[in-house]
């Protein structure tokens, strides 16, 4: 909310960087439109604004990305395909921004906001994984290796995690809101949403390992899975981390993007090993 408007911010296209710069009664002006207590924060303006200039910047990318990839068309036809739903996506990501704005940051449009996020991330990997015209060179035992059950499992496991923690953010915001600057007493009236979350990464941890193992028996802990699986481990490792942090630490602000941002890490290593992995399965990339 450093931006209480959409497309512009504080009726700018390029936001101010002083409070001088706005009408004397910019308040009122925004209360009227159903924005309470606002204050322009210099921060958290050109923050929010960024994000909406990387947002475009995205769109701009992928865009071109869908133009480039007809012309591999023939490697696979799933890769033109996952670059045009990629690009809708950002469309729907933009609109769900401005419903972000007019809600006042409702917890149910966080979530999905986020969550399309990462059916973004997860279609330009597979786009990017298909793009190869030959095998990863993965250990053949993969071939009869029953895993996309554990894929699927994982990868849900993960998107729960992901959804309680947007309630958990939102539940942070009521809080703030009530108790003010005091963010040594936030974690104590965070309620049964937070403690299912912190409860549930022992589930997330557990299935992680439990996936890892079986792709290093898969393929005799050779080769670019097992790789990948040292990386997810490694960058779940921190998320968790983070995450004590943000619960014994008394919230700095500094770990809530680590944690977000780690989490969609994990998200998009999972579902690229998933994308590997079918990739082998198939046999070519048809």
């Amino acid at each position: 909310m450093g931006c209480p408007d959409w497309p512009k911010c504080f009726d700018s296209w390029v936001p101010p960087t002083r409070e001088s710069q706005l009408p004397v009664d910019y308040q009122e002006i925004y209360a009227e439109r159903g924005y309470r207590d606002v204050r322009f924060n210099p921060v958290k303006t050109w923050t929010e604004y960024v994000n909406r200039l990387l947002g475009v910047s995205i769109g701009l990318f992928i865009f071109v990305t869908l133009i480039q990839s007809f012309r591999v068309r023939q490697v696979s036809g799933a890769i033109p395909l996952a670059c045009l739903a990629a690009m809708l996506l950002v469309a729907v990501e933009g609109w769900l921004g401005s419903v972000l704005i007019e809600t006042n940051l409702a917890g149910w449009a966080v979530t999905i906001h986020m969550l399309l996020a990462l059916v973004i991330v997860g279609l330009l990997i597979f786009a990017v994984v298909r793009c190869r015209p030959v095998s990863y060179g993965i250990s053949g035992l993969l071939a009869t290796a029953r895993l996309s059950p554990l894929f699927a499992a994982v990868l849900f496991v993960s998107l729960v995690q992901i959804v309680l923690g947007t309630q958990v953010r939102e539940h942070v915001d009521v809080v703030a809101s009530t108790l003010g600057d005091d963010r040594g007493a936030w974690i104590a009236e965070l309620g049964w949403t937070f403690l299912v979350h912190r409860s549930f990464s022992i589930a997330l941890i557990c299935a992680n390992l439990l996936f890892v193992y079986r792709i290093n028996r898969a393929t005799l802990s050779h080769g670019l899975l097992p790789s990948l699986g040292k990386v997810l481990l490694f960058v779940l490792a921190l998320e968790v981390a983070a995450g004590a942090g943000l619960s014994y630490l008394e919230v700095p602000p500094i770990l809530q993007p680590v944690h977000l941002l780690l989490a969609a890490v994990v998200a998009g290593l999972q579902f690229g090993m998933w994308s590997i992995f079918r990739f082998e399965r198939s046999g070519s990339s048809v």
